[in-house]
């Protein structure tokens, strides 16, 4: 806290940030002879307090690269921490394939990234390690893995310490056994596994500044999942444990759903269920000039363009998801529901479909306030989401050789 006067001191701020220029500090003390320690001590608590140390450490590590005069070599009013050191290796589990990337703690860099096919449920413990083994053969002698990240579409329980995922056909048994393979395969580097969503959600909490608002965040992927953030955290963490959405059931009579029910949100108005529900007719009615699968993205189009069929589908979808969400709404009142991944692609006709729903659904008082919009981050942003979540919730800046298990 840089003196703003003879008797006080001026406001604390991330070290480098401030006027001290520390590059040509730190070599005064070394001209006098000091070979003590040098604390960093931040004085708040949460996950910028670790950034700023961690943030910190690099900035002292790397000062006995200056040469020459103390103002070469650095911006003395703002040192930025260092980019390109700092990665979390990210793999998303999909269905048939897994996706690995080295992801930037700082600005969400993506280092490299490579793709590996699954061929069945059980292998996506064993392609996991092999990504990992074939990325960390890009990083230099500057960069380090400061830990692994596993996001998948599913639930993962910390008690039974497994997992289970009906869109990539996992049960708890095999569940079970693939956190087995990645403890073994993992021994000497921090695991975490985390849902998608919640990953999603924590994006958007992170880049769009929305520590402080109470929201749903509703995935549309290949079921359809939410987060609840609320009262600045996410309900039951990163397992996707405390809502299943997706499941909300919005007609007792309707579609069989996979998870052995019937008429679930997501077998009712998810992607899948289009083609099942409205394909054939709506295919036929546009000339069959369009391909043979019927998606989010193109009943929009047709929608958009005047095809009645597909305006009726589109209104049908949403005022499924109108009848899921008003329930949201009255249960745990959110200030804001965010709609992404492929939910973006039914585009604004859905959004106006939805918005004028809720204004005649539910209690006046739990609805009339609530803002229902796009998310303008793309389903990418779960890679860093995750990296973000691991690093303010689970990393250790005074480890040096962790090797813990998180779950969520």
């Amino acid at each position: 806290m840089y003196p703003t006067n003879g008797h006080e001191l001026g406001n604390e701020v991330p070290l480098g940030q401030g006027k001290v220029h520390y590059p040509a500090f730190i070599k005064k003390l070394k001209e006098i002879g000091y070979q003590g320690d040098i604390t960093i001590e931040r004085e708040m608590t949460g996950p910028d307090q670790k950034r700023d140390i961690l943030s910190a450490r690099e900035i002292l590590e790397d000062v006995g690269q200056l040469s020459g005069n103390a103002s070469v070599g650095r911006n003395p009013c703002y040192l930025h921490p260092k980019h390109n050191c700092h990665y979390i290796a990210v793999a998303e589990w999909k269905q048939q394939s897994v996706e690995t990337r080295l992801v930037d703690i700082n600005d969400g860099y993506e280092l490299d990234k490579t793709k590996m096919h699954a061929d069945s449920t059980e292998c996506y413990a064993s392609l996991t390690i092999l990504c990992y083994e074939q990325l960390i053969k890009a990083l230099t002698k500057e960069t380090r893995i400061s830990g692994v990240c596993i996001i998948l579409p599913g639930l993962i329980d910390q008690k039974r310490q497994s997992l289970i995922s009906t869109p990539l056909q996992i049960d708890w048994e095999v569940g079970g056994r693939l956190i087995e393979q990645l403890k073994s395969g993992f021994l000497y580097e921090n695991l975490c596994i985390l849902n998608d969503t919640a990953c999603l959600s924590y994006a958007e909490i992170k880049s769009k500044g929305l520590k402080n608002t109470d929201f749903a965040y509703i995935n549309f992927a290949t079921g359809i999942g939410a987060a609840l953030y609320m009262q600045e955290r996410i309900l039951g963490g990163a397992t996707g444990s405390n809502t299943q959405f997706g499941h909300c059931c919005i007609d007792p009579d309707g579609l069989d759903c996979y998870c052995g029910a019937k008429g679930c949100l997501e077998a009712m108005i998810g992607e899948s269920a289009l083609p099942l529900r409205w394909g054939k007719e709506i295919l036929d009615s546009a000339g069959n000039e369009t391909g043979n699968s019927l998606n989010y993205s193109l009943l929009c189009k047709l929608a958009e363009s005047g095809n009645e069929n597909a305006v009726s589908a589109l209104q049908n979808v949403a005022d499924g998801f109108s009848l899921a969400a008003v329930d949201l709404i009255t249960l745990v009142h959110p200030q804001r529901i965010i709609i992404g991944g492929k939910g973006i692609e039914l585009g604004n006709l859905f959004l106006r479909r939805v918005k004028n729903n809720l204004k005649h659904m539910g209690l006046r008082y739990m609805v009339e306030n609530v803002t229902v919009s796009f998310s303008t981050l793309s389903s990418d942003a779960a890679y860093y989401g995750a990296a973000l979540y691991y690093f303010d919730t689970y990393y250790d800046f005074t480890a040096e050789n962790s090797n813990g298990f998180y779950l969520g």
